[in-house]
């Protein structure tokens, strides 16, 4: 019986994940892969596939092997290696990624000493932008809630062994002392592989993020990220290239914005505080970067100015500062299943949530983000905001909790 299987590969452009028949073979694959790639102006030269992660005596797979004969199974990484080249036609700068656009130039200062000919030291250092370490972050810290964190790290420990990287979205407010405090942590669709993290498109679930944060007072504030195991061997490791320039693009126009790292040493879960610094945001926003050739540096288009001298690359650890990090607890439960996890939410889980508490006021136990993202499609945006009053009053409509129970089948 002829069935579909769903493949994950990497190529030197990112992740892309496609569903194949189990006759198909290899080098349709390639083709399928290289097709995709042509719309985005990006082609692989003279490609292979190799079981992901490609090592120095990989052996290419054989293109005339179908994914039956290979036994390939739903959710296999393979990895497209070949030359690459990203201007294989000709496409408008509005649908062109940042890496391939030219970096927006930087103007230095006017010098008051010398004209334009750039004839002194100050003037020759003055036309790069200058990179410096920083120790110390902008962001007073961070308060956490516990039981948030605690669900996030008991996914990453008992589901996935810390074996892959998980990424979250940090939700909370900013207190007028200017600690952060985070709430609830959002987990958007994702593929999950120990090299990196390819968030899937969840533009309808996003809108129903927002309208129940908004509803609470609350905003986006950060990522938190699962590190693998194997990655936290390294004492010094806090993110990779790929991984902050991922930030970035999930920061978006947020004002504030940190990092929790949540890994295990040593047989010890931990979680730690950090934050990207403004001069990285701003060479992101002029487009500098190029498409990360490794982990622990970020390749640029125009010079950079280093430690007194002109480098065309910048180590990872230059955009990073700590910042401290302690426990709260909140009024928000964490007790209904997270989203997007192997283990899917369900009206089963209202109804075993509601009976196991058959005092407790329905308000209180909607009181859990999770669980109202879960009900969010049964109400639509504005009823879901009207929902999420209600909630934060501790007294819920009669028809909203008639609704409720319904879906529960209580």
């Amino acid at each position: 019986v002829m069935s579909d299987v769903v493949i994950r590969i990497r190529t030197p452009f990112g992740m892309t994940r496609s569903t194949f028949p189990n006759n198909s073979t290899l080098q349709e694959v390639i083709t399928k892969v290289q097709n995709e790639l042509l719309k985005k102006n990006q082609k692989v030269d003279n490609p292979a596939l190799y079981h992901a992660p490609k090592k120095s005596d990989s052996v290419a797979l054989p293109t005339n092997k179908t994914l039956k004969d290979l036994k390939f199974a739903n959710g296999e990484m393979l990895e497209l290696v070949g030359g690459f080249q990203s201007t294989v036609i000709e496409i408008p700068d509005s649908e062109k990624s940042i890496f391939d656009l030219p970096a927006i130039q930087y103007e230095p200062p006017a010098c008051s000493l010398h004209g334009p000919d750039h004839s002194c030291v100050r003037c020759m250092t003055a036309k790069y932008i200058r990179v410096d370490r920083k120790d110390k972050s902008d962001c007073v810290g961070i308060e956490a809630d516990k039981k948030a964190i605690a669900v996030f790290k008991y996914n990453m420990e008992k589901n996935l062994g810390y074996s892959v990287q998980r990424l979250g979205i940090l939700y909370g407010q900013k207190k007028e002392d200017g600690w952060l405090q985070i709430d609830f942590i959002y987990e958007p669709p994702q593929e999950n592989s120990d090299t990196d993290i390819l968030l899937l498109d969840n533009q309808n679930e996003q809108k129903f993020v927002d309208t129940i944060a908004n509803s609470f007072g609350l905003t986006k504030l950060g990522c938190i990220i699962g590190q693998t195991a194997a990655d936290c061997e390294d004492e010094e490791f806090i993110l990779t290239a790929q991984q902050i320039l991922q930030f970035a693009e999930v920061k978006g126009d947020a004002e504030d914005f940190v990092i929790l790292f949540s890994g295990i040493r040593d047989n010890i879960p931990f979680v730690e505080g950090y934050e990207l610094t403004d001069q990285f945001y701003d060479l992101y926003r002029r487009r500098y970067f190029l498409r990360p050739k490794d982990d622990f540096f970020l390749q640029v288009k125009e010079p950079l100015w280093i430690q007194a001298k002109e480098e065309m690359e910048a180590e990872v650890e230059f955009f990073i500062a700590p910042v401290p990090l302690k426990e709260y607890r909140n009024t928000l439960r964490c007790e209904f299943p997270v989203e997007n996890r192997q283990v899917k939410q369900s009206a089963e889980f209202v109804r075993t949530l509601i009976s196991h508490q058959p005092g407790a006021n329905l308000a209180d136990l909607l009181s859990d983000f999770h669980l109202l993202l879960f009900l969010a499609p049964f109400f639509g945006e504005a009823d879901l905001a009207a929902l999420c009053a209600e909630v934060r009053e501790g007294t819920l409509a009669e028809g909203h909790d008639l609704i409720i129970r319904n879906i529960a089948q209580i």
